[in-house]
């Protein structure tokens, strides 16, 4: 199956990861890595377990820059947290003694905002994410999907200029899961956002990505960057009905497979 590739150069992106390699100890996490992302694109990495998806996001956010080679936002090489991501995590990362309305005013108020500034943006990713009646609850109170909700109504509300996720509804039912991925598609149609977003789903990859990066076994590289050539807006059933999704699919499983074998032809 043939891809059509096309890499931003770095003047075009809003990342640019240069020849980033990140080693722990002797562990080698990723090695060499070169990526560049669009403004107002959603890139989608997937990758085999333990290949450095999080390490790397990590990496992008500042939180543990690379041991060598760099990753540019901004033009500016990251060093170190940047107030302009805003990352989602897997485990939701929810304060359980704050409301609902207070998780997602607590990056707000760190930034000491105006008070009815606040109240403007709780209400409305509030609203957009379909938890207002819910605003005086404590996250408990609340299943697991609505927690995530909570959790990518907090990182809107921030207006980032990048949105790094963590395999955020990987620990969701498959049912939630499809609806969580169409109301961030319904919100990524109604403004526009730079992603990154990390999954073990090729499925998922598919349905919310304008490019999918697969990454390799570690040490990690990228294997190949693919544009999913499907017009947004998406609807998921319609998406997942057409043959050229089957076929994408099929190969980026190749790929990962062709990897796996790899790594126990290595090991043996």
């Amino acid at each position: 199956m043939k891809h059509m590739q096309h890499e931003p150069n770095a003047n075009q992106a809003i990342v640019s990861i240069q020849e980033a390699t990140k080693t722990f100890g002797e562990i080698v996490t990723f090695q060499g890595l070169n990526l560049n992302i669009r403004k107002n694109e959603v890139l989608c990495i997937v990758g085999p377990s333990g290949c450095g998806k999080t390490t790397l996001l990590r990496s992008i956010n500042g939180l543990c820059p690379p041991t060598s080679g760099k990753i540019v936002f901004h033009g500016k090489v990251v060093s170190e947290p940047d107030p302009r991501m805003a990352m989602v995590f897997q485990q939701f990362g929810l304060f359980p003694w704050k409301t609902v309305w207070h998780n997602v005013a607590y990056p707000l108020n760190l930034r000491k905002m105006a008070k009815n500034e606040v109240k403007d943006r709780v209400e409305n990713y509030l609203k957009m994410v379909g938890l207002e009646a819910f605003a005086h609850k404590y996250p408990y109170q609340l299943s697991g999907g609505m927690q995530q909700r909570v959790g990518l109504a907090r990182a809107l509300a921030t207006h980032p200029e990048l949105m790094l996720m963590d395999e955020p509804f990987a620990s969701v039912d498959a049912q939630t899961r499809e609806v969580l991925q169409m109301e961030l598609l319904s919100i990524t149609e109604k403004q526009t956002q730079t992603m990154i977003f990390i999954t073990h789903s090729i499925d998922e990859a598919i349905v919310l990505g304008d490019r999918i990066a697969v990454m390799s076994h570690r040490p990690s590289r990228i294997v190949e960057v693919i544009d999913v050539e499907i017009p947004k807006p998406r609807e998921i059933s319609a998406v997942k009905s057409l043959p050229y999704y089957s076929n994408l699919r099929n190969h980026i499983w190749e790929l990962l497979m062709d990897q796996g074998r790899r790594a126990r032809k290595e090991v043996s």
